[in-house]
């Protein structure tokens, strides 16, 4: 009987460390809107706030502005073309 090689069972076990670590991770999105903390701004985040009826564009866009969008040109855009 052949005893197996402890480097190659370490290899395989890196090699798993590795697998597991990269499933469930988002890809990179270079032109991704991003918050402050580098956090991925969601559309569905976006519409949410612009479809809440109850706020004034103000608040909406103070709500936005929390998110991380901080451009005026782009606040602009969105709510020309997201808001219901």
């Amino acid at each position: 009987m052949k005893r197996t090689n402890g480097i190659g069972t370490g290899i395989i076990a890196l090699m798993l460390a590795a697998a597991g670590s990269i499933i469930g991770c988002e890809g990179a999105y270079p032109n991704a809107l991003r918050a402050a903390d580098g956090t991925p701004i969601r559309i569905e985040e976006i519409v949410e706030i612009l479809g809440q009826e109850e706020l004034t564009e103000d608040e909406k866009k103070d709500l936005l502005r929390a998110l991380g969008i901080t451009d005026e040109m782009l606040l602009d855009y969105l709510f020309e073309t997201l808001q219901p």
